[in-house]
């Protein structure tokens, strides 16, 4: 029996029966947690190519036009150009933004260079969605660009 080889520190034994007296997962319509429909491999297309390049060139072009009037007496056009003065003005964080970026701060001990990056880039992708504030969303997506912490 597993629960006595714990007692006695036989912590690998007891999980290796425990595992052998696990059965397989039954693959049926009637397991609620068995997919047994697989996505097309044309839907699958669609969704890779969901939106042409002509599309994202005119986001891009929005956003740079945003970006433009923002930073119209600044003397910067651009997000990448944002000194923390800017950023602190530009990328504020309250509630459960903020609340995410200090676990992403402590999680992968980033520093704040990193940090200001983050923001840059997160202000870039709130810009290429229309969006005057910045979301989770749009940090996760920076993120993902900005990090190697998905591995």
């Amino acid at each position: 029996d597993f629960r006595v080889n714990i007692k006695d520190g036989k912590i690998l034994e007891a999980l290796c029966a425990f595992h052998s007296e696990l059965k397989e997962v039954e693959k049926s319509s009637e397991n609620p947690f068995f997919n047994s429909s697989y996505a097309d491999f044309s839907e699958i297309l669609k969704e890779i190519n969901e939106e042409p390049s002509y599309k994202i060139r005119e986001r891009v072009i929005k956003a740079q036009k945003i970006q433009q009037e923002r930073y119209k007496n600044t003397g910067i056009l651009f997000n990448s150009q944002m000194g923390i003065d800017e950023i602190k003005t530009y990328c504020e964080l309250k509630g459960e933004k903020l609340s995410f970026m200090e676990n992403v701060i402590n999680k992968y001990d980033l520093s704040a260079r990193s940090f200001h990056r983050l923001l840059r880039c997160a202000r870039t992708i709130a810009d290429l969605d229309e969006s005057k504030e910045i979301e989770v969303k749009h940090l996760t997506e920076a993120l993902f660009f900005k990090c190697d912490i998905y591995d």
